[in-house]
């Protein structure tokens, strides 16, 4: 028989309903349901996807809005940060924010002249503090041309 993934609406501890994948061996939503091939976490959930970017580059340092808050209660976890810098001279860092100049969660260098770092992949999900809230980039340094863009995924 064809199985399929299929969307299961399930409660947890507390009685909120989640939605959980779980592989359906009869490929039409029927069951019987396979748990052993159970992706239960938030990341697993195209729906939970968030991504950014500041696509015109950054040439001060006021913070820049870079993923969207996401609903109450929810927290946007980062999986991935790119950071870009075309000025030919002028390095900076990057500080990736807890909201609007919020607390910095870390800090990316951004050589010169597209020196790096690029890509910076987090093996455990940087999580942001404060449930419901944008996160933000700023430059360190004025001058520098800095393009930032994020990935993860938004949870409890």
């Amino acid at each position: 028989m064809p199985g399929a993934w299929s969307t299961l609406a399930v409660k947890d501890a507390a009685g909120a309903t989640k939605q959980m994948l779980a592989w359906d061996e009869s490929g039409v939503g029927a069951g019987p349901w396979s748990f052993g091939h159970m992706l239960a976490t938030a990341d697993a959930m195209p729906e939970n996807f968030v991504s950014g970017a500041i696509t015109t580059a950054m040439t001060g340092t006021t913070s820049t809005s870079l993923v969207a808050a996401p609903a109450s209660g929810l927290r946007n976890y980062i999986t991935q940060i790119t950071v870009s810098n075309a000025h030919a001279t002028v390095g900076t860092d990057v500080v990736i924010q807890d909201g609007n100049g919020g607390a910095t969660l870390i800090t990316i260098p951004a050589a010169a002249n597209y020196g790096g770092p690029g890509v910076v992949v987090f093996p455990v999900p940087l999580r942001q503090p404060t449930a419901a809230t944008a996160l933000y980039c700023a430059n360190v340094t004025t001058g520098a041309s800095t393009k930032v863009s994020a990935s993860g995924y938004k949870g409890a």
